[in-house]
């Protein structure tokens, strides 16, 4: 059974990724069909997690993988 990593920093899960790929955080809310930043930033801070849908979405525009994004190990 797959197991996510309890230290995972929810930062990981969008700032690296999304400045890597030069995107804003506005830019990352339009492509999800999101009027504010507001949850982007409650993501990035690790306050709030994604939807897994929003989850799947985030992968493919960032251009990662769960794995890399959290420690998953079986």
């Amino acid at each position: 059974m797959a197991t996510i990593s309890s230290s995972v920093n929810g930062n990981v899960l969008g700032t690296i990724y999304r400045e890597l790929k030069g995107l804003t955080q506005q830019q990352v809310a339009d492509y999800l069909g999101f009027k504010s930043t507001a949850r982007i930033s409650k993501w990035e801070k690790g306050v709030q997690y994604p939807h897994l849908v929003n989850f799947i979405q985030l992968l493919k525009l960032y251009g990662a993988n769960a794995n890399e994004i959290y420690n998953i190990t079986s």
